[in-house]
């Protein structure tokens, strides 16, 4: 079995959207650069070049290391459930001290939070402007964003919605408030572009979000982490903040507030 083979067979058994598009971020590309190899004869010199040239995050590579161990795991498992006894291992056994787990370090918020985040939208052009408010003011995670299509809004009066299919929380499907001028602007690029229902409203890769974001100093997912910041300035408590990013533990949404917006929320607390 080829590289391309064993990658085509992996994506195809993966079920739930978000792990989907996770994966194929990864193995896509691997699957163009070393297709027409056989797993056996791929050097973990050549995987830990091939994930240091991706323009992602550390933390990033990590899972993206996570995915390649999984696809040659998955193909040494075929080889041996056929009745052969492969006599290689999987070359990211190798790489674990080149691309360790990150260590998970609360990032504070500094006093020019709104300054700084203002002029990151302004230099972005209509399209980002609009990913960028979907993160900030929607909470939603990018590759939520990127998967939404006209017919997952949902609007009703003043009310407006989106719904989320296989959320990162785990549910089936979960909706999420948008503010009715976010919707608005989205109907009219909607609109203005003559976007299907079924198409994707922003058909284009995360890493290519990512690059958008990370030259202006900005990672994708510290958009939702600016809308829990401007939740606890607007006095909501941790509970409310928990429901708009959609977590299923409240130890996580924790994770998304800074040492500066942390000292707010134990003020707004004061007296319950």
């Amino acid at each position: 079995m080829k590289i391309v083979d064993a990658v085509s067979d992996l994506i195809s058994r993966i079920r739930k959207e978000n792990t989907l598009a996770s994966y194929q971020d990864t193995l896509e590309p691997f699957g163009e650069i070393f297709g027409n190899r056989e797993p056996s004869g791929i050097l973990p010199s050549e995987i830990r070049d091939y994930l240091r040239s991706m323009p992602v995050s550390d933390a990033t590579k990590f899972l993206r290391l996570s995915h390649l161990r999984v696809l040659f795991s998955d193909t040494l498992r075929g080889l041996r459930i056929n009745g052969e006894c492969p006599v290689w291992s999987n070359p990211c056994d190798l790489l674990k001290e080149d691309f360790p787990k990150p260590k998970f370090t609360p990032k504070t918020v500094s006093d020019t939070i709104h300054e700084d985040m203002n002029k990151v939208r302004g230099s972005l052009r209509e399209k980002h402007q609009l990913i960028f408010d979907l993160g900030t003011r929607g909470a939603l995670r990018v590759s939520e964003i990127l998967h939404i299509t006209p017919g997952d809004l949902i609007t009703s009066g003043e009310c407006c919605a989106v719904r989320i299919d296989a959320p990162k929380s785990g549910h089936n499907q979960s909706y999420r408030v948008l503010p009715p001028d976010l919707c608005a602007s989205l109907w009219v690029y909607i609109w203005d572009r003559k976007i299907a229902a079924t198409d994707r409203i922003f058909p284009v890769t995360r890493q290519a979000v990512y690059q958008v974001f990370k030259a202006r100093g900005v990672e994708p997912h510290d958009l939702r982490r600016y809308a829990a910041f401007r939740a606890v300035e607007m006095g909501l408590d941790l509970n409310t903040i928990k429901g708009l990013l959609g977590h299923a533990n409240i130890t996580t949404t924790a994770k998304y507030i800074g040492e500066l917006s942390t000292k707010k929320l134990a003020e707004s607390l004061k007296g319950m």
